[in-house]
């Protein structure tokens, strides 16, 4: 009798643990995804980016960088 016991509560254990598994796994996660572009009109070198990805930008060229982070499920922009 009190082996039907021991595994009763395993199986007690192992279904609840798949359900909180499975409940979690269903939680949606929203990014968002922003387009920069840096325009160089000018006849010198531009470093930008110091603290997450240095870049230098060469006198009249133009470079598109993306960059993904998490967010709400409601993005607006910035006003500046």
């Amino acid at each position: 009798m009190i082996r039907s016991n021991i595994w009763m509560r395993f199986l007690v254990f192992g279904a609840f643990s798949l359900l909180i598994t499975f409940s979690l796994s269903c939680i949606k996660e929203y990014t968002q995804k922003g387009i920069f572009v840096f325009v160089n009109q000018t006849n010198y070198n531009i470093s930008a980016g110091y603290s997450v990805e240095p870049f230098t930008l060469v006198p009249n060229s133009t470079m598109n960088k993306e960059q993904v982070q998490p967010s709400t499920k409601k993005v607006a922009a910035l006003g500046f």
